[in-house]
C-alpha cells in the first residue's frame, strides 16, 4: 500500500498555483496565514491525509488486542512479568482528580481500574492510552474528613465573583437586539 504525499490543502492539482485556497488569507506582509483548527474541520480531507492520522491509532489498538490475547492466561502480575521479561513498577499517590500516572503519563483507564479494585485485587489486562496494563492495588487511603470547608467556600465564591461581571455583560449582549446604524450618521 503506497500512500499519496500529504498535502496541506486538498484539490490543489487542478487549481492555479497562485490562487489562494478559500480558507487561506493573505496578510499585509505577503505571508500566508493558515486557517485555525475549526476552519480545517470544514475542509474535505483526502484519503491519504486521513490514513496518515488514523493508521497509528489503528496499529496501536491491533497491537493491544494481540498482547491481551497472548497474555490473558496470566492471573497475577508476577506470572505476567516473569513470562514476558518485564519489571513490575510501583506507583503511589493516584487520585481521581488527576488522570496522570507517574511512569505512564495520561492514563484515565488506569486510574479508573485502580479505584474499582479491592485491596490486594488484581485487574485483568486492559488497553490504556500508551500501552497494555495489569494493575494490583496494594493499599488504599481514603481522604481525610475535613472539619471546615470555609476555605473551599471562599475559593468558589471568589471565582464566581470574578466571572460575574463578564457573565452579566455576555448575557446582556445575547439578549439585546443591537443594530449598528453608525453608517447613517457618519
Amino acid at each position: 500500500l503506497r500512500l499519496p504525499e500529504p498535502r496541506p490543502w486538498p484539490d490543489l492539482d487542478n487549481e492555479d498555483p497562485n490562487k489562494l485556497h478559500p480558507q487561506q488569507q493573505q496578510q499585509d506582509d505577503g505571508m500566508l496565514n493558515a486557517p485555525d483548527e475549526t476552519e480545517l474541520l470544514d475542509l474535505p480531507m483526502s484519503p491519504g491525509l486521513a490514513s496518515l492520522s488514523v493508521l497509528p491509532i489503528l496499529k496501536n489498538k491491533k497491537k493491544a488486542k494481540i498482547i491481551i490475547k497472548e497474555n490473558k492466561s496470566f492471573n497475577t502480575l508476577e506470572e505476567l512479568a516473569s513470562n514476558n521479561g518485564l519489571e513490575i513498577q510501583n506507583v503511589s499517590a493516584l487520585n481521581q482528580s488527576t488522570p496522570i500516572v507517574a511512569q505512564a503519563g495520561f492514563e484515565p483507564k488506569v486510574i479508573g481500574n485502580a479505584f474499582r479494585l479491592d485491596i490486594e485485587g488484581t485487574s485483568s489486562l486492559f488497553e490504556g492510552e500508551t500501552g497494555v496494563y495489569m494493575i494490583k492495588l496494594n493499599s488504599f487511603k481514603s481522604a481525610e474528613e475535613i472539619e471546615n470547608y470555609s476555605a473551599f467556600e471562599n475559593q468558589l465564591t471568589n471565582k464566581l465573583r470574578t466571572n460575574l461581571d463578564f457573565n452579566v455583560v455576555q448575557s446582556l449582549k445575547k439578549s439585546a437586539d443591537i443594530s449598528d446604524n453608525r453608517s447613517e450618521y457618519y
